[in-house]
């Protein structure tokens, strides 16, 4: 048997999802047909990895809560300093 043959048989090519890989790659990530067949299983995997949502999601009270904590106006320390560019 080839390398060709050991590495290259219908059934190995059943076992990775190529189709679905292929649609992530050209329609989410924008890569053109030669990125894709550049790319390894595993930067595909990692790469459609990061397009699944997470768990770690907040909701509206926990935002609300965080703007409190951390709100967009400036810092009283650092307030003369911007009416001095002002």
């Amino acid at each position: 048997m080839t390398a060709r043959q050991k590495y290259s048989s219908e059934d190995d090519a059943n076992h990775f999802p190529w189709i679905q890989f292929m649609m992530v790659a050209m329609r989410s990530l924008g890569w053109s047909p030669e990125v894709f067949w550049r790319s390894s299983p595993a930067e595909l995997q990692a790469f459609a990895a990061c397009l699944q949502p997470t768990a770690n999601v907040f909701d509206r009270a926990t935002f609300e809560d965080l703007q409190q904590i951390f709100p967009d106006e400036p810092r009283q320390e650092h307030a003369n300093e911007i009416k001095e560019v002002e």
